[in-house]
């Protein structure tokens, strides 16, 4: 059960590397706890809406230099 329960966790974390999840507000904010707060290398904290924001105005710049580029 336990096993079970980190393979979900695990799932969960990767699913959050993906351009798909990236560039969703929905799934992030599925993902993503209530209370999330991050600390950046730069020492800025990340506060959960900064970073839903931040991450899919990321992810939409990626796809349209990617498909500008074509």
């Amino acid at each position: 059960m336990v096993d079970d329960e980190v393979a979900v966790v695990i799932e969960r974390e990767f699913a959050l590397l993906t351009p798909g999840v990236r560039g969703s507000v929905h799934q992030l904010d599925e993902l993503l706890d209530p209370d999330f707060e991050e600390i950046g290398k730069s020492g800025r904290l990340w506060k959960r809406a900064e970073m839903i924001s931040a991450l899919v105005a990321d992810q939409t710049s990626k796809s349209t230099a990617s498909t500008s580029a074509r």
